[in-house]
Order: structure tokens, then C-alpha cells, then sequence
């Protein structure tokens, strides 16, 4: 699946870094004179870019920020393009190329059929227009509430997906200010009631919340679901774009609540464990996967051969000799995988200067070309 977060997003997010609960829940999600528009949208995969990763659905509800009643529901589900269509059928270019991509493993490839049925598209809901409209409709519809802040549960993917498939029919989405429930969820609510250890009724959210990973790690979740289950929050329409938007303000809705009932809980020193702990972690056997070859290699050369191999530190810094060697590791599948970087990297050969050795290359002897005045005597010498 190809990644596009290099893509920039302008949204004016809600600052949700370095703040303590009861400040949080007094001053910064202070929605006084503001409209929540809570939205959600369903795609047919990952890469907006992709002609038939399309929009399926996209739903939003207004909620006054002053009483939290309800103002306007919009819902609008999106028709399929050709190039979705073609997907479809299998053995063309589309087909083969969406299968590819959304492969999560072995046994379990997911069509296209796969995703319309999950998110449940077949069921007329809503009405089904063309893409480019259903994201004018979404722009007018905000448009007609004063200083509105878009909530979504990661936010990133949808104002990503949302602006890149509008950027197909030259329309231009504001930068809205926004709140990512997920990163809420993450950087407070989660903290909280691990620190909340006195607390049964935290306790059994947490228990509840917590389970095995993708990667067999045993951790709290933050997705949506799984937080609508454990807060008693109906999710059986979980993955259509409407019931998603319903869980996640009654998700929303108490989580704001429990944090202002254990407002007090200092969550401070865990949020400082955990980025000293991120910041050992980063190459680790499991980090290093996700970690581009050329800066794998800037650092391995630093460790290896440079200035902090002169120093002694990886022998000083145990954590330092041990990243060397799993960078090490890494670095050897790719380079036998062809990679020419992790190659040059292994062999301490980052510029054309020194051989596979790490030694300096001399430059080639040539001989100079004689000038005119030396070639006027030597044929006067004949």
C-alpha cells in the first residue's frame, strides 16, 4: 500500500500536547460559541490518490457547543466510479492492483465486494450522488454554522482523504480547526486510567479496552469500537459512516465526562515515561521495520564507524552498541534484497570516495595534456 503522509494538512488542530486534565477540560475544549461538527467518512481503501479508492459515504452531525443539542444531521452516500467498478472484476489492471494493495496477509484478501459489504453501502441509508457533490454538500453544510470545529476519531485520515479526493474535482477545503478524538483518547483518557489504579470503575474500562495487538503486544486500544463497547455505548453499526459518528459522540461524550470527574489525576510523569521510552524503543528490532534505508544508514555509519564509534559510546552505552547491531541486521536483509543504500552502508561506503573497504579512493593519475609551447620544442628536438 503506498503511503501518503507526506501529504501536509493545514487544519488548525486543537493543541492537545503538555496540558494537565483539569486544564484541559477548563480552558482548552472550551466550546462556547463554537458548532462540533462530529464527522466520519467511509472509503474504499488507504490511498485517496488511487482512482478507485474512492469515498463511499460520508456523514456529519452539528451539535450546538453552548447546550450540546443536536442542530443538522448531514448523510450522502457516494456513487461508484468506473474505475471502482472495473476494480470489481477481476483480472483487469484495477483489480489486480486493488487486491495487491489491501492484502493484510495471507487468506485474508479483502475485495472490493469485501469492503461495500462491511461498511454496510448496500443499504440505502442515504441518498447516493456523485463524488464531487456529496463534498459541495459537505462544505455548504458546514458553511451555514458560525466558528465550527470538526471532530473526528483520527482526524488525520479523513481531512487527508477528504482533501486529496477534492483536489480531483478542484474543489478547496478550508483549513477548519479540528479535534482528533483519537488523539484524545490516547494522550489523556487512556493515560488517566492506567494512573487511576484506586479507581474499580477505571480499572474495569481499562480490562475492558485492553487485548493483544497486531504486533502480540498486550495494550490499551483507542479505536472507537472497542471504546463504545467498554463505556456501554451501542456499536453494533460500527463501520457506516452515520453510526460511527453517533458512537463517537456518546464515546466522546463520556470520556470528557470521567475526565472531569478524575480531573485531579496527575497523568504528568507517565506522559514523560513514555516519551523517554518511545525514544529507546525507535530501533528496536520492531522499529527499525518502518524506518527509511538512507537514515537506517546515516546512523548505523555514525554508530559504526563515525564520530560516536570514535568516542566509545556504543561500548560506554549499551542501548547504543545494541541499536548498532539490529540496525546492523536490518540493513543486511536489505542490502540482500538489492538495496544499494544499505549496501554502501555496511561496506562504510556513503560517498564514492572510499572502496567496499571504508578505504579513501585515490584519484586516478593522469597525465596532462602538453601545452602549445611544449609541443612547438619537442618538434623542434625532432
Amino acid at each position: 500500500m503506498k503511503s501518503f503522509s507526506d501529504y501536509h494538512i493545514d487544519e488548525a488542530k486543537i493543541n492537545l500536547k503538555g496540558h494537565t486534565i483539569s486544564q484541559l477540560i477548563g480552558e482548552v475544549l472550551n466550546f462556547k460559541g463554537k458548532t462540533l461538527i462530529y464527522f466520519d467518512t467511509e472509503t474504499m481503501g488507504f490511498d485517496p490518490r488511487e482512482e478507485f479508492y474512492q469515498l463511499t459515504e460520508i456523514a456529519a452531525i452539528a451539535y450546538s457547543g453552548n447546550t450540546f443539542k443536536t442542530l443538522k444531521t448531514y448523510n450522502y452516500k457516494v456513487k461508484l466510479s468506473n474505475a471502482t467498478k472495473r476494480s470489481m472484476v477481476k483480472g483487469t489492471p484495477e483489480n489486480l492492483a486493488f487486491t495487491k494493495n489491501l492484502n493484510p496477509g495471507p487468506g485474508h484478501i479483502m475485495k472490493p465486494e469485501d469492503i461495500l459489504r462491511k461498511t454496510r453501502y448496500g443499504e440505502k441509508t442515504a441518498p447516493f450522488i456523485h463524488e464531487a457533490h456529496v463534498l459541495n454538500k459537505m462544505l455548504k453544510f458546514i458553511g451555514q454554522f458560525k466558528n465550527p470545529i470538526l471532530v473526528a476519531h483520527n482526524m488525520t485520515f479523513d481531512m487527508r482523504f477528504i482533501k486529496t479526493r477534492a483536489s480531483r474535482y478542484g474543489i478547496k477545503i478550508p483549513d477548519y480547526q479540528t479535534l482528533d478524538t483519537l488523539d484524545l483518547a490516547k494522550r489523556y483518557f487512556i493515560p488517566m486510567m492506567e494512573k487511576a489504579k484506586d479507581s474499580a470503575e477505571m480499572q474495569i474500562i481499562l480490562k475492558d479496552i485492553t487485548g493483544e495487538n497486531w504486533r502480540g503486544e498486550i495494550k490499551p486500544s483507542a479505536k472507537l469500537g472497542v471504546l463504545a463497547k467498554a463505556l456501554k455505548i451501542n456499536a453494533s453499526g460500527w463501520h457506516n459512516a452515520l453510526a460511527d459518528v453517533e458512537m463517537m459522540v456518546g464515546v466522546t461524550k463520556k470520556m470528557l465526562n470521567l475526565l472531569k470527574k478524575y480531573q485531579n489525576v496527575d497523568i504528568t510523569a507517565m506522559k514523560n515515561k513514555k516519551v523517554k521510552k518511545k525514544i529507546n524503543e525507535t530501533y528496536s528490532a520492531v522499529g527499525v521495520k518502518g524506518i527509511e534505508t538512507q537514515k537506517l544508514a546515516t546512523v548505523y555509519v555514525w554508530l559504526k564507524w563515525g564520530n560516536a564509534a570514535k568516542t566509545g559510546l556504543p561500548e560506554k552505552e549499551p542501548k547504543w552498541g545494541k541499536s548498532r547491531d539490529i540496525i546492523g541486521a536490518e540493513l543486511g536483509k536489505r542490502a540482500r534484497k538489492g538495496e544499494e543504500a544499505a549496501k554502501r552502508a555496511l561496506n562504510n561506503r556513503m560517498t564514492k570516495d572510499v572502496n567496499k573497504y571504508g578505504k579513501k579512493v585515490e584519484a586516478p593519475k593522469t597525465t596532462p595534456k602538453p601545452t602549445l609551447l611544449q609541443k612547438i620544442l619537442k618538434a623542434l628536438k625532432q
